[in-house]
């Protein structure tokens, strides 16, 4: 699990971050990071990383305590709550079909 959270368990394309990395974005995760980046990046401008991040900060306030950690997957909602669209057809295409796949078989599965 400690490779996954740095990121470093997907070879090449992994972060490979360290601990010291670790503990420079807590209560982010270096995985939730990357991810961060790779999603900003498709997205339109006005949802930085930093926008996102403040949010999912002020959505936990009530309940994070120290040493917990933000789950990449609390991610997904804000993306599909907010209205963002991705720049080129093709990843609007690809988000289109991951949020259908999304809402009608991976959260009944999970939910059930």
């Amino acid at each position: 699990m400690w490779d996954t959270l740095l990121g470093s368990d997907r070879g090449a394309e992994g972060v490979g971050a360290d601990e010291e990395s670790f503990r420079l974005t807590h209560p982010f995760s270096p995985a939730f990071m990357d991810t961060l980046v790779h999603v900003s990046s498709a997205h339109q401008r006005n949802r930085t990383g930093m926008k996102l991040m403040g949010q999912l900060l002020a959505d936990h306030r009530a309940e994070l305590r120290l040493a917990d950690l933000i789950p990449v997957g609390d991610l997904y909602p804000l993306i599909t709550a907010g209205g963002d669209k991705p720049f080129t057809h093709s990843l609007k295409v690809v988000f289109e079909a991951a949020d259908k796949l999304y809402r009608t078989k991976l959260r009944p599965y999970l939910t059930a």
